[in-house]
């Protein structure tokens, strides 16, 4: 399929995803989906394929789509060991 701003805009409404939520799903910033939709860019090869294969999972239905919840760099802590020896052992 050609994808054009039109026909992603089209693919978004019909699926009932916003724009951060297609960019999640896609792999790219919102900033890129509201270009590729307001014709400022067209989409990459990758980008293309992506959309070719949402397009075909979701045949215009409403989508839920889930983000996994960031992770935040662990913070490491000394834990003394209790034993009595003066090793530190790293907890994160």
């Amino acid at each position: 399929m050609e994808w054009t701003a039109e026909t992603i805009r089209q693919l978004r409404a019909n699926a009932q995803i916003t724009q951060a939520q297609l960019a999640g799903w896609l792999g790219v910033t919102v900033k890129q989906v509201k270009h590729l939709e307001n014709r400022r860019r067209n989409p990459s090869g990758p980008v293309e394929r992506l959309l070719d294969i949402f397009a075909k999972q979701h045949h215009g239905q409403p989508v839920q789509v889930l983000s996994a919840p960031r992770r935040e760099q662990a913070q490491l802590r000394p834990v003394v060991e209790p034993a009595g020896n003066d090793a530190l052992v790293w907890d994160s």
